[in-house]
């Protein structure tokens, strides 16, 4: 029950940002980011946005602790006020992408498959690692987050992914999970590449294509 109560939550989380997003409400609070006095000038009312945004936001989060706690039985001031979560929301919009619904999504999707898998083969501290130095890779090359590079490269990316699960599933034995861990994490590195050496692969293709640079 609890398990379909958080997927059903997470569906509806994920449907009322993509319909946010591409609303009256969305495109006001993307004014808003950008310049408050200005948006408003422009007739945006930049405090009941914000107002029902942080409203909405602060729904999801109650009824997503709700469950949380009806799952682990108790709440502590040091799981409520812990780090770890304020820190992992910050690892999801940084690496997935602040500026689109879906960025969110996919960070969490590699934070999350990443770390179980580590932690249950008990290498907590290893994931710790490398979630730093993924997010360090994320702000250097990847201003826009995985989303941003994901529509630019989407069938490298998916093929490298592909091809490196199945070459799992065919040689080497472990959890379906745990293989499409190591898928997400080898596509990543498809998107860290370069745009520069991305455009030379293309060019010794001969295979002409258009690299963006908005984030």
């Amino acid at each position: 029950m609890l398990y379909y109560l958080g997927l059903v939550l997470a569906l509806v989380t994920v449907l009322l940002a993509f319909a946010i997003q591409r609303s009256r409400l969305g495109f006001g609070l993307v004014a808003i980011r950008d310049d408050e006095r200005v948006a408003e000038s422009l007739g945006v009312p930049a405090f009941r946005y914000k107002l029902a945004v942080f409203t909405l936001s602060g729904v999801i989060a109650g009824v997503s602790g709700a469950v949380h706690a009806v799952q682990i039985n108790f709440i502590s001031p040091a799981s409520a006020f812990g780090i770890r979560v304020p820190l992992f929301v910050i690892l999801m919009s940084v690496i997935g992408g602040r500026r689109h619904w879906m960025g969110p999504v996919l960070g969490a999707v590699l934070i999350y498959a990443v770390t179980d898998r580590l932690t249950g083969a008990g290498l907590a501290e290893v994931s710790q690692i490398l979630l730093a130095a993924v997010l360090i890779a994320a702000t250097l090359f990847l201003r826009g987050g995985i989303i941003t590079r994901l529509r630019e490269r989407p069938i490298p990316a998916a093929a490298v992914g592909v091809l490196v699960l199945v070459a799992q599933l065919v040689a080497v034995e472990g959890t379906v999970i745990t293989q499409a861990a190591i898928a997400l994490l080898a596509a990543m590195l498809v998107l860290l590449v370069p745009d520069r050496v991305y455009r030379a692969i293309y060019r010794v293709l001969g295979v002409r294509r258009r690299v963006s640079h908005t984030y």
